[in-house]
């Protein structure tokens, strides 16, 4: 890829316009190229019919060479490349073809022009196409730090039904348009069952902000929350909030208080609130109707979201922003969102941490190897397979929504966990994963960018229940809203009988949330133990290394991980690989043990460190080997988890990532400590395609060593693939060297050979999740 695109950048009058990853499995990437004229083009495409039949070219042409020994196919970029099959058939699904005068809305995006001044034409042109088949523009942005031009656009119903065919005639035909899209629609709902008495007073926070949410207008006053969030309305959606305010009520509730029924303490601290949606009147008496506003570009009002907060003294000082929001029609297909771009950007710019939902798919499963009285006989593991069943059969309609994608962010997935203990069948309502430590089946599905690990972790979503589709053949389950029999209780919008409003929500804008909240607990873990050193820390730094604390200690429960084995498959032994990325895509990194990331035992001791590094360098980190392990058998692990943020170039699509590894340790320095590498834990390669890099070694045998031995650990960049990416990358690094015997002095014998020693060791006043 990158001899491809120097040997274009090489060449006069062309540039590349985009470029963008395969989609799941799918090793080849795609390349959109700007050519000045048509001429220039067709000589293009004859040079390319001439070197692929064998025939040499003429010296003058020799600098093609280089650009076609890298392609597996060249043609013009067309209509079926603008407008997919799918939101194609969208849009048209939209129009009205027995009103003319209907109008539907559209998303178009410019092809990415780096000068304003060709912008402007390549603008203008557009507009002109678009305006002369009778379409109307309502909005227009530019973000040139992603390489994004785009328009909201009205087209009359005729035209909109002319997408269908994909052809020139319509608007896909515009040679100056990059994609069409429909409209981006965020679609939440909250479920408004009365969850009954939740706690009615709760300690006053006193600290600053250090983490924000973007969401719907929650309830100001809410008793349980006024006194704990910071709303910044520049647009005053407070106003125009006349419905139910739903889901940012709950998505509040949750970080400030936790799942209200585990009794968890509210945080000491305010938290910050941008919304970016309102609630309109309900359509259906009752139920909420939290909306983004119509006339506006998604991803230009997200950015503005979240450059409002840094501008605003309150919340000036967050370092994690809270999305719980998706777009349902975008689902990572292997084409980065403009929305994930923009929020890696912000991600790299502002040195955020992004906290983003994976997504939920409310579609009906079929259970096709069952039947509306066997599946409610079924009892824990053989009802959690034909549930997975279902599940697999629709991986494709499972992906993950836009922005979840984005590889700066920490993406979170729903775990199937709550604490209220409900039997798996009441009557027609029905646990459909009885069985601990499983991705709730609402959850959508990875993989990332490239085949990246995403979502990154699970965090509890509530067990959601599913009832049976009555006479559906072959046999499917619905899925439930949270309630009582599976969520997680909430702050609610609407009063209850004892004046206070409680409710229900979970999946994975839920988890989201409860994410969000447990890094506030690392952060200020961190400040005790570390007043100065972390006190001292950038803000980019500080961000990074909450990232690295949140995914460093994830697990995945092994009944969970065989059932996935068994079946998502494939069996074949000599297959594993593609077993392993069944589990991601479902798992992530696993279920972060934040009690474990808190609280060091005895036998146990995390390190920490922030830094840069330069293309091509590298730093050496020395671990200090405790004189306890010294001939000691028995089960010990070193883990390391790093982590960066990765800047975006713009105008081009894929992600050329600044590359960050820990180095394998040679097999003498491995022999010290451990004998290998842990099992099931991502390969090498694949670890290094997001901006997270995890690995793990242990071993059980005696070992001898001298004492004052330390485990080496390199962290290294890898050498630029292109020219413009930053000098310097900012990094977090974590280590944890544990042995399974509890009574070993790790923590103790570590610390005394560390120069920066912390003040305290924390308790955990959280639950620990299965």
């Amino acid at each position: 890829m990158a001899n491809f695109i120097k040997a274009i950048e090489a060449i006069d009058g062309l540039s590349l316009a985009g470029e963008e990853a395969g989609a799941d499995g799918d090793e080849k990437s795609f390349l959109y190229m700007m050519v000045p004229t048509q001429a220039a083009i067709r000589r293009l495409l004859s040079l390319w019919k001439l070197w692929s039949s064998g025939q040499t070219l003429a010296d003058a042409d020799k600098q093609w060479d280089l650009v076609f020994q890298c392609l597996h196919e060249l043609r013009r970029w067309g209509p079926k490349d603008r407008i997919s099959e799918i939101d194609a058939e969208t849009i048209a699904n939209q129009a009205d073809p027995t009103d003319p005068s209907a109008r539907v809305r559209v998303e178009v995006e410019i092809v990415f022009a780096r000068t304003d001044t060709k912008a402007d034409i390549v603008r203008t042109a557009v507009e002109a196409d678009i305006l002369a088949r009778g379409g109307a523009i309502v909005r227009r942005a530019r973000r040139i730090e992603i390489g994004y031009d785009a328009l909201l656009v009205d087209l009359q119903a005729a035209a909109a039904q002319a997408l269908l065919a994909r052809d020139a005639a319509s608007i896909a035909g515009v040679p100056d348009i990059y994609a069409i899209r429909p409209q981006s629609i965020i679609d939440i709902r909250e479920p408004l069952e009365s969850a009954g008495a939740g706690p009615a007073t709760a300690e006053q926070p006193t600290a600053p902000a250090i983490a924000a949410i973007i969401d719907a207008m929650p309830v100001q006053n809410h008793p349980l929350l006024a006194a704990h969030i910071e709303v910044v309305d520049p647009d005053d959606l407070q106003r125009r909030s006349v419905g139910i305010r739903a889901h940012g009520t709950a998505m509040a509730s949750l970080v400030v208080h936790g799942d209200l029924s585990a009794d968890e303490p509210a945080l000491l601290r305010r938290v910050g609130f941008r919304p970016v949606m309102y609630a309109e009147q309900s359509v259906l008496p009752g139920e909420p109707n939290e909306v983004f506003d119509h006339d506006r570009l998604l991803v230009d009002e997200f950015v503005r979201a979240v450059l409002d907060l840094k501008s605003h003294a309150p919340t000036a000082g967050v370092l994690v922003v809270s999305v719980s929001l998706g777009d349902r029609n975008r689902p990572f297909m292997g084409r980065t969102s403009a929305w994930a771009r923009a929020l890696d950007w912000l991600a790299h710019t502002h040195g955020i941490l992004f906290i983003v939902s994976a997504g939920n798919a409310t579609d009906i499963i079929v259970v096709a190897d069952s039947s509306e009285t066997d599946y409610p006989a079924l009892q824990g593991p053989d009802r959690a397979r034909a549930t997975l069943r279902g599940i697999r059969a629709a991986i494709p309609h499972r992906r993950l929504l836009a922005p979840a994608e984005a590889v700066n962010a920490v993406t979170v997935g729903a775990l199937h966990d709550d604490p209220l203990g409900a039997a798996s069948t009441l009557g027609s309502s029905h646990d459909p994963l009885p069985v601990s430590g499983l991705p709730s089946h609402v959850s959508r599905l990875g993989p990332g960018i490239a085949d990246g690990i995403k979502p990154d972790i699970l965090m509890p979503g509530g067990r959601m229940r599913v009832t049976p589709v009555l006479a559906c053949s072959p046999f499917s389950v619905r899925v439930a809203g949270a309630g009582r029999f599976g969520g997680l209780q909430v702050a609610g919008a609407v009063p209850d009988a004892s004046g206070i409003p409680n409710a229900w929500s979970g999946a994975s804008s839920g988890a989201t949330a409860l994410a969000t909240r447990a890094v506030h607990f690392i952060h200020d873990a961190l400040v005790d133990a570390y007043p100065v050193h972390f006190g001292t820390l950038q803000d980019r730094s500080k961000a990074l290394l909450l990232k690295a604390l949140l995914l460093h200690r994830c697990v995945i429960a092994e009944d969970a991980r065989s059932l996935v084995h068994e079946v998502f498959g494939p069996p074949e032994p000599r297959k594993s690989s593609k077993r392993a990325d069944n589990v991601f895509r479902l798992f992530g990194y696993g279920v972060p043990r934040i009690d474990e990331v808190l609280a060091c035992l005895d036998s146990r001791a995390t390190l920490w460190r922030t830094g840069e590094l330069v293309a091509d360098g590298g730093l050496e980190y020395r671990l200090p080997l405790p004189a306890c392990l010294i001939g000691h058998k028995g089960l010990r692990r070193v883990s390391v988890t790093l982590v960066w943020f990765t800047a975006v170039t713009p105008g081009r699509r894929a992600y050329r990532s600044e590359r960050l590894i820990v180095e394998e340790p040679d097999t003498g320095e491995l022999r010290v400590l451990v004998t290998g590498p842990t099992k099931y834990q991502a390969e090498a390669t694949r670890a290094s395609r997001g901006t997270v890099f995890s690995r793990s070694w242990e071993g059980k045998g005696a070992r001898q060593f001298v004492e004052g031995t330390d485990f080496v650990l390199r962290v290294a960049r890898k050498p630029d693939t292109l020219d413009d990416l930053p000098a310097t990358t900012d990094f977090a690094v974590v280590a944890t060297l544990e042995a399974k015997d509890t009574a070993l002095p790790i923590y103790e014998q570590v610390e005394t050979r560390v120069q920066e020693k912390p003040v305290v060791r924390t308790a955990v006043p959280i639950r620990p999740v299965p």
